[in-house]
């Protein structure tokens, strides 16, 4: 795991006039708002080619081992080669959290329990980041981005709308990003009374559920806002993708999936109204 994520560091590392997270305008800072994600994909070029069609994303190469994700010409990502062997190999996304200050956060990330996996490190054009997992083992980073972070605003078709950590542990992971600083509340958008709120800047930032029997690991996962689940979970079976079935679940409900692309990388996508949509 360490190899893989200093890889990802590497490959960013080179040349720095389009690493900004944002439109290159000073931005506010938004402490603990996940600002950025990478996926850590042994193709990137696979992974890029599928979620470029599936999602309408402008995918471009950095240099050779790293692409940056645009939508609506927006940076909201990237995309690194894991170069990884054996049990190592494991295709995922990594999301960053703001903080105002990587150092403090750091030590503070330290007494709370968490495992660094990279020390905090400064790439020029991006800023200064470091890679984290949680007690439960859920892997994270943390950023002090160098122009700020991206502005408050809605998603868009395409962007990021959620995240939550499917957890093996989800009380010690509540108790944890507790002692971050986070608020935690109940999720009163669920039907499960467990289901956890991360709330910060008066926000809710991300959740917490219970992970799966199935899964080997916690791990934090993304939501993609879509106009009709149906279609998009077409199209990722045409491009190569595949619904991700876990025993006892309903992975779609006419609203939610789980999709993998080909490299082995999970996103959820999310069929989210418009303003006025009756939703039945």
């Amino acid at each position: 795991m360490l190899r893989l994520l200093i890889v990802t560091l590497f490959c960013v590392s080179a040349n720095a006039d389009t690493l900004s997270i944002t439109d290159g305008v000073e931005r506010e800072r938004h402490p603990g708002k996940f600002i950025w994600t990478d996926l850590v994909s042994s193709n990137p070029q696979d992974a890029a080619d599928f979620y470029s069609q599936l999602f309408g994303w402008q995918i471009n190469p950095f240099d050779d081992d790293y692409l940056v994700i645009r939508n609506h010409g927006r940076p909201i990502g990237g995309i690194a080669l894991n170069e990884a062997d054996g049990e190592e190999v494991r295709t995922q996304w990594i999301s960053y959290l703001s903080s105002r200050d990587i150092d403090a956060a750091h030590e503070r990330l330290m007494s709370a329990g968490a495992e660094a996996i990279l020390d905090p490190m400064t790439v020029s054009g991006r800023g200064k980041f470091g890679i984290y997992a949680g007690p439960d083992g859920g892997l994270f980073g943390v950023l002090t981005a160098q122009d700020g972070d991206p502005e408050e605003r809605g998603a868009d078709l395409g962007d990021w709308i959620w995240i939550e950590l499917w957890s093996k542990r989800p009380q010690v992971a509540a108790e944890f990003y507790e002692g971050l600083g986070f608020s935690v509340a109940r999720n009163w958008a669920s039907a499960n009374e467990n289901d956890r709120l991360l709330v910060a800047g008066d926000y809710a930032r991300g959740g917490i559920v219970e992970g799966h029997p199935e899964q080997k690991h916690s791990a934090w996962l993304l939501y993609v806002r879509v106009a009709d689940v149906d279609e998009t979970l077409a199209r990722a079976g045409r491009l190569g993708g595949e619904v991700v079935v876990l025993d006892g679940e309903v992975n779609s409900n006419g609203e939610i999936a789980l999709v993998q692309d080909p490299t082995g990388g999970i996103v959820a996508i999310y069929q989210y109204p418009e303003l006025g949509e009756v939703v039945e």
